[in-house]
């Protein structure tokens, strides 16, 4: 199981590196592969134990760090959460998930100035992804930045007309906006 977990999430890394899947589809896939409810024969914290195992033996493993972090934001523990995502940088700064996610752990955390320059970061290293831009939006949105949400809404909608939350989220901020 261990050596599945790594492995689909290394080809799905590479993947995404290259372009070929989006940020959605990879917190999917990543969703699938940590959540109790799908896999309730090994709970969260079996879970937990068996990637920090894996840290022992290999500080250095990208893979092991990022999924922990997913598993712990999962479970709202958002300074382990931080952590390992933070770690996954230290090893490829150039990791556009772990920007992403620390983004939306900031969001979560109502720290909004460091959650816009996360997901900046994730953009920067991959321009094209309107989870993303919908992310920043809700970041500006949530620090009361209306015209700047909006215009990341507009980019979430331009590379994803289906993104039916950016529509939303826009059409309230225009009436908002008067």
């Amino acid at each position: 199981m261990k050596k599945l977990l790594l492995r689909g999430n290394a080809i799905t890394r590479r993947c995404r590196y290259f372009g070929i899947l989006g940020i959605s589809v990879f917190f999917s896939f990543q969703t699938i592969l940590s959540a109790p409810s799908k896999t309730p024969d090994i709970p969260d914290k079996e879970i937990i134990k068996k990637y920090q195992k894996i840290l022992l033996d290999d500080p250095s493993n990208l893979n092991a760090h990022f999924n922990l972090g997913i598993v712990y934001y999962k479970n709202a523990h958002f300074d382990e959460a931080t952590r390992e995502f933070k770690k996954v940088l230290e090893i490829n700064p150039n990791d556009a998930e772990a920007y992403y996610n620390l983004g939306n752990i900031y969001n979560k955390k109502a720290q909004y100035d460091d959650a816009i320059n996360a997901f900046k970061k994730a953009l920067s290293i991959f321009p094209r992804d309107a989870g993303t831009f919908h992310n920043i939006g809700n970041a500006y949105a949530n620090k009361g930045m209306v015209d700047d949400a909006i215009n990341s809404y507009q980019m979430a909608v331009a590379l994803d007309p289906n993104l039916a939350e950016s529509h939303k989220n826009m059409a309230y901020l225009y009436q908002r906006k008067g």
